[in-house]
């Protein structure tokens, strides 16, 4: 009876070790398309862009660094407008920030620019006429909330921002004032002991973003990207092949996260387009990214992150959007020097 009693116990400890284990995409059946990124001759093109967004059938390039015009706006190759002043004055903007990589307000005609403590929509009526920035609808960012990373999710009741803090995401109740602070990490046995301060921006470094529906954090260390409800519960977690390949490559040094050199950069930007969210996926170490030599993946996936297809692309990008089935993107030239691209795809 006792062997007995020791086979069950035996069993249970597996049965729990085993349900323990998340299940891992399969992507065999999943189709892959390659696509050839063509450089996008554009006029009096920004030296430093840092993210793109389409309006209509205008392309529209941010250069935080282009103190007399931030946004540029192009019509097929060709500039039609510059905007945004960086300065002190009433229409200028201190450290200005692109928020239309996500859907975090309903404005399909207009533009999202951040500053520190609010962020203002700029209407498309833009490119008419001027439009000061006293005259933009402005989004106060309380000042509790401050410093923020990235706003996810904003309606007239709730606002869901990631801080540099403690927490990956703060949830502001617009009506009771309250705040509610939520992590969503996992601790580690490489990393033991570590801060939640070190989880949160460094160890569970993160791209944050929502389409409208859902929100989505999507790691730069873990091949791991997980969809929430607005209120912040947990509806999906995607574990892809080979998520957990830095967990033995992490260490602690004076409380921070140390990377051996055959580390790799999993996620680092999200796109939107029709309810959908496309991950950008590097899978490459940090050397191969400086030096221009890796290759990205873009997984497509729809709003509960149920992956649909992936793009092969044959460069190195940063940033991208999307325009019905037209790719836009931000990436590296074999020279290293930044670059404009375009694609179509096909398939989307």
């Amino acid at each position: 009876m006792k062997f007995i009693h020791t086979l069950v116990f035996f069993y249970l400890l597996t049965v729990v070790a085993c349900t323990d284990q998340p299940n891992t995409l399969q992507l065999e059946n999943i189709p892959t398309h390659h696509v050839h990124l063509q450089p996008l001759n554009l006029e009096n093109a920004p030296l430093f862009p840092k993210g793109c967004c389409t309006i209509d059938s205008l392309l529209v390039i941010f250069d935080p660094k282009d103190k007399e015009g931030f946004l540029s706006f192009y019509k097929g190759e060709q500039l039609q407008k510059r905007y945004g002043s960086i300065g002190n004055g009433p229409n200028d903007f201190v450290r200005p920030r692109f928020l239309t990589n996500g859907k975090s307000v309903d404005t399909p005609d207009a533009i999202q620019i951040g500053e520190s403590d609010a962020f203002y929509t700029l209407p498309m009526d833009i490119m008419q006429t001027f439009t000061a920035k006293t005259d933009m609808k402005r989004t106060d960012i309380p000042e509790e909330l401050s410093p923020y990373n990235y706003i996810v999710w904003d309606t007239d009741s709730l606002l869901v921002l990631n801080q540099t803090g403690n927490y990956q995401l703060t949830f502001f109740d617009k009506t009771t004032q309250q705040v509610e602070q939520k992590n969503y990490f996992q601790p580690l046995a490489s990393t033991d002991g570590a801060s939640d301060f070190c989880y949160a921006t460094q160890i569970y470094d993160a791209y944050y973003s929502s389409n409208g529906q859902t929100l989505a954090i999507a790691y730069k260390n873990r091949k791991l990207i997980e969809i929430l409800s607005p209120s912040g519960e947990r509806l999906n977690q995607l574990y892809f092949p080979g998520y957990d390949y830095n967990d033995g490559k992490m260490s602690l040094h004076n409380d921070n996260l140390e990377l051996s050199e055959e580390a790799r950069t999993f996620f680092t930007f999200t796109a939107v387009s029709q309810g959908d969210y496309f991950f950008l996926c590097w899978d490459d170490t940090k050397k191969n990214i400086r030096e221009g030599k890796a290759r990205n993946l873009i997984y497509h996936t729809d709003a509960m992150g149920q992956v649909k297809q992936i793009f092969q692309l044959d460069k190195c990008i940063s940033y991208f959007c999307l325009n019905a089935n037209r790719l836009y993107a931000i990436g590296l030239t074999e020279d290293t020097d930044l670059q404009i691209y375009q694609a179509e795809l096909s398939s989307f």
